[in-house]
């Protein structure tokens, strides 16, 4: 079952090159940022390295929302946390799990990255399409050095991050982070000099009331299989 809830808006996805800002003021993600990561999308899909939209999926009217519920779980976008009158408040991390290369045979591989909105769309058709989470994914995905069950993960750094589109039906829970102990003094003295920059730090993920698989370490995701081509695309393209 899936329900999406509120929708914020619907629109034809070439609209989004018109109009750069309905992105940009309230999600910080410029149009050249979604329409990339769309296609790496596309590009996993279908093996292709270099993946093409047809007038076809510009005439798309697309559909975004804050929260979306799947699997008896609500998640929900780090916009709408933001904008969350509730006391505790997150960020809108989430886990999520994808096999190899769309191989359902393949090992499945994890991956943390914070909900930056949902979408709806088809990239055949010859069906119905899907809904989607547009996440900032982790740059480093690992586990801890004292416990191999426990995932640990670095974020890019402000200046080099990067967005990827992940089909709801891979989202494996929310999660939060902790600030990771498993470190030297030094370099606990380097993270204090650093923190303030653009260098990120491990964190821990936790995920109340699921444990995490067994295998980890032989199951960590490596963030550049998410993304199929290096091209970058402007507001114009």
């Amino acid at each position: 079952m899936l329900i999406n809830y509120p929708f914020i808006d619907t629109i034809q996805f070439q609209d989004l090159r018109a109009n750069p800002t309905t992105l940009l003021n309230k999600y910080g993600i410029a149009y050249g940022e979604i329409k990339k990561a769309m296609l790496d999308y596309l590009g996993r899909l279908t093996g292709s390295s270099e993946p093409k939209f047809v007038d076809w999926h510009n005439m798309q009217e697309i559909e975004l929302s804050e929260r979306v519920w799947s699997d008896s779980m609500v998640y929900a976008c780090s916009a709408y946390k933001e904008n969350d009158s509730e006391d505790f408040k997150r960020d809108g991390f989430c886990y999520f799990t994808i096999k190899q290369n769309n191989n359902p045979r393949s090992m499945a591989k994890w991956y943390v990255g914070r909900i930056v909105l949902f979408l709806n769309f088809s990239f055949f058709d010859d069906d119905d399409g899907s809904t989607y989470a547009l996440v900032e994914p982790m740059g480093v995905n690992g586990v801890s050095s004292f416990d191999g069950t426990i995932p640990r993960v670095k974020a890019y750094a402000t200046d080099a991050r990067k967005y990827a589109l992940v089909d709801v039906g891979e989202l494996d829970g929310s999660v939060g982070l902790l600030t990771d102990v498993d470190c030297s003094r030094a370099e606990k003295e380097s993270r204090r000099r650093v923190e303030a920059g653009n260098v990120k730090s491990f964190k821990y993920i936790i995920r109340p009331g699921r444990a995490f698989p067994r295998l980890l370490a032989s199951s960590c995701g490596n963030p550049k299989d998410l993304f199929v081509t290096n091209k970058r695309y402007s507001d114009q393209q």
